[in-house]
């Protein structure tokens, strides 16, 4: 998961507007127990993305995370309060 999460954040500071990485980047900060990375992310995507919420990452199934939703990588944001 370290090589993901590198490649993502390269991603992400390569691309400041696109918000797919962040989504990974949000799902492998919560399953490396890095919260404060994994809110840092939550905002990010929050301030690009209108109607986002933690909510809907976590339980729409047509927001575009299927990738990670099967591969249980968001199911670490459930058990913790992002504060947001």
């Amino acid at each position: 998961m370290t090589e993901a999460r590198l490649a993502a954040t390269r991603a992400s500071e390569a691309a400041p507007g696109f918000i797919a990485p962040r989504r990974q980047l949000l799902a492998l900060c919560a399953n490396a127990g890095d919260m404060a990375g994994a809110r840092k992310y939550l905002l990010q995507i929050k301030g690009l993305e209108p109607g986002f919420s933690l909510d809907r990452y976590l339980n729409d199934p047509e927001y575009p995370n299927l990738t990670l939703r099967k591969a249980g990588l968001i199911e670490p944001l459930r058990k913790f309060d992002l504060g947001a």
